[in-house]
């Protein structure tokens, strides 16, 4: 009898650990999604969504997020939802591929700092803002179009040597660019 119960628990103990392996316990890739030591104020993981009627709505992930420095005043914030070869951004945009690119630059030619980019002035005035976004571009395969919103900007909340992070917020109606983001830096230069 005692063999018996023994063997019963063993079996429970086999299914139990079966259980949780196919069901998912244990490390997920949401956990490869999040910045354990994300700085301070900064998201723990993207939450951008894109969306357009050629690329349908895309959920980007931390993984794709990335923030590719041109030089000290200019980057790319740039989401995909495919692997990235940074040393060629444009080198994958095939088949379900959506390649999501929004420009930052200093007119003034000061390194990029925290603060709202726009594509145009607060005060709504023909004066292109220093803390310029000239495009937030939305490319697949068969279309490279972009989110036409004027008001369009970017908050940076945080620029470091391994990370920037902040918020988007593109619509125009039928395009859009929208959410928080933490991204890895690349620097180009």
């Amino acid at each position: 009898m005692q063999m018996l119960a023994v063997v019963g628990v063993i079996v429970l103990l086999g299914a139990a650990v079966l259980g949780y392996v196919v069901l998912g316990g244990g490390s997920s890739s949401d956990d490869a999604e999040t910045i354990a030591d994300a700085p301070e104020g900064c998201p723990s993981k993207t939450n951008v969504v894109v969306k357009s009627d050629e690329a349908g709505t895309q959920n980007i992930t931390t993984t794709n997020s990335n923030f590719l420095m041109w030089g000290a005043d200019d980057a790319r914030i740039v989401f995909t939802n495919y692997a990235l070869d940074a040393a060629d951004v444009y080198s994958n945009i095939i088949g379900e591929n959506v390649l999501t690119v929004i420009k930052l630059d200093n007119e003034d030619g000061t390194a990029l700092a925290t603060g709202s980019y726009r594509k145009t002035a607060e005060d709504g005035s023909t004066v292109r803002p220093n803390q310029y976004t000239s495009e937030y571009n939305i490319s697949t395969e068969g279309l490279a179009g972009g989110v036409f919103d004027n008001d369009a900007s970017v908050t940076i909340d945080y620029i470091g040597d391994d990370y920037v992070c902040g918020s988007i917020n593109a619509d125009d109606g039928s395009s859009s660019i929208v959410g928080d983001f933490i991204a890895k830096v690349t620097k180009q230069f």
